[in-house]
């Protein structure tokens, strides 16, 4: 028999993340809170996350990508 617990794991802690009232967030700024949540929960916590080039070069390519969703 197959359990739902997985799933009904992964809508529990969507739904702590967002609150009422950030309802309104597209699924990829969602998909990408729950990225770093599992991040932090797999290094312990934030200060023991490795900060790597690649990590950096990311970052910097999100911030473009923002400051262009910006501009438009």
């Amino acid at each position: 028999m197959h359990s739902n617990a997985i799933p009904e794991r992964g809508f529990s802690v969507n739904n702590t993340m967002l609150g009422k009232e950030k309802l309104a967030l597209a699924e990829n700024t969602i998909v990408a809170q729950r990225a770093v949540k599992d991040c932090v929960r797999i290094f312990g916590s934030v200060t023991n996350v490795p900060i790597t080039k690649d990590v950096i070069t990311a970052a910097r390519r999100a911030y473009t990508e923002y400051c262009v969703h910006l501009e438009q």
